[in-house]
């Protein structure tokens, strides 16, 4: 299967190392060998790269001659359809570039943006389980608490690339999916070829509800003999949460599912675009824009939106201050049932500071203007509770309290509209 690939790449090599040559009845020069042999060459090291482990030639099927073969197709396409791209008439050139970058784009998503995919698709996964220490009833499922936070596994002797903890559940009980979803965190060590004592690798922080966080990739050398993993409870400068979660077993080598993003395709799509549209050869560069002023009326459109895009997500650079979760945002306050979550509970720490900005768009979806949270008492006995001094004095004895989170996120809002607690309203 690896005698076929290289002459069915080689062929494609050669053809598009040909083809402009022909379709401009000339010689072909070094230009075309770096579009199509160098093109091709790059394609390769690629694949090696991607199957470096256990290794290319390591089992190789067809779907891995396929994706090679299809990756080197669009990527020698792309660069020779820009080439001739000169060929066409005026009108045709721009949407010609257009379909380029949009396989350009589907390309990177498919072989860049889903390599764990492609390298994991020819693994046999295996059931660690059996290789378990101190497994006294192999039916159970296995408990992480805090008197039992090991997993020693002995008597391997066989290449692990990556492991996946499988039914793993949390068992943690609280109000909010926080404390109901705690973020674990895994440290993995192991015996291999090339050391007899145990390495340490990177923690491997998990959630329960997240299903892309179960799964962790190694770097070990060779077969390994033992595995260890020693979990932890989430620790942090606010806040602490105990280890108390299930699983069912380890695997070893498990395979990756396909995961296109639809999102991070259209993101790449118009960084590509965005880049022919300002590339030195382009009209940006040579026309005065005064004088084409209706001409270039959608670029300037297109660059409003990319600034109000760039403004809309900003906020979202702090997962704390946001008030949303889902399962790959925020993951910790995601309930793991629903497609996006407002964050909506209101504690004592002041690292939830924006669970006040989720709250109240969940009650203004609901056509309420209260955050259906009621006030302290003497808070709702405070001449003027904008004052933060008498806030702080006011408030009970208590690290962060309550107090100035929810009025300093109302205040904010209610400059626009008038935001008050279920039992006591705020004066503007």
């Amino acid at each position: 299967m690896l005698i076929l690939t290289i002459f069915l790449s080689l062929a494609l090599a050669a053809l598009f190392t040909l083809l402009p040559a022909r379709i401009h009845h000339r010689r072909s020069v070094r230009a075309d060998l770096y579009a199509g042999a160098g093109v091709s060459a790059l394609v390769w090291l690629w694949a090696v790269c991607v199957w470096s482990k256990p290794g290319l030639s390591v089992g190789f099927d067809a779907f891995r001659l396929a994706a090679i073969l299809i990756m080197q197709a669009i990527a020698c396409g792309v660069v020779c359809g820009f080439r001739l791209r000169g060929t066409l008439p005026q009108k045709l050139r721009t949407p010609a570039a257009v379909g380029l970058l949009l396989a350009a784009s589907l390309g990177i998503e498919l072989f860049v943006g889903n390599l764990n995919w492609l390298a994991t698709h020819g693994y046999t996964p295996v059931d660690l389980r059996p290789y378990l220490v101190n497994d006294a009833d192999p039916a159970a499922p296995l408990t992480l608490n805090d008197e039992q936070t090991t997993l020693e596994f002995a008597g391997l002797d066989f290449a692990i690339y990556n492991l996946q903890l499988d039914g793993l559940t949390s068992l943690a009980d609280g109000d909010t999916p926080e404390q109901k979803n705690v973020l674990l965190t895994l440290n993995v060590a192991a015996t291999d070829e090339a050391s007899s004592a145990s390495r340490q690798s990177w923690n491997w922080e998990v959630a329960p509800a997240s299903a892309r966080s179960r799964t962790h990739s190694l770097d070990l050398s060779g077969r390994a003999s033992t595995l260890t993993l020693t979990a932890s409870g989430y620790t942090g400068e606010y806040r602490s949460y105990p280890l108390n979660a299930q699983l069912t077993t380890v695997y070893a080598n498990a395979r990756r599912p396909l995961d296109f993003s639809v999102l991070r395709f259209a993101v790449i799509f118009a960084l590509a675009l965005a880049a022919f549209a300002l590339r030195p050869a382009s009209a940006a560069w040579q026309d005065a824009y005064l004088t084409h002023e209706k001409q270039y009326r959608p670029a300037v459109l297109a660059v409003g939106l990319v600034l109000c895009a760039a403004a809309f997500l900003a906020p979202f650079g702090d997962r704390f201050n946001t008030g949303v979760a889902t399962s790959f945002y925020n993951t910790p306050d995601w309930s793991g049932t629903s497609r996006i979550d407002f964050t909506m509970h209101i504690n004592d720490w002041a690292s939830n500071a924006g669970a006040q900005y989720g709250a109240l768009a969940h009650s203004l979806l609901n056509g309420r203007l209260d955050l259906e949270k009621d006030p302290p008492a003497a808070m709702a006995e405070l001449e003027n509770p904008y004052d933060t001094a008498a806030r702080q004095a006011a408030a009970p004895p208590m690290p962060y309290g309550m107090w100035p989170t929810i009025t300093d996120a109302i205040t904010s809002i209610s400059a626009s509209c008038p935001a008050f607690c279920s039992s006591f309203r705020l004066r503007r």
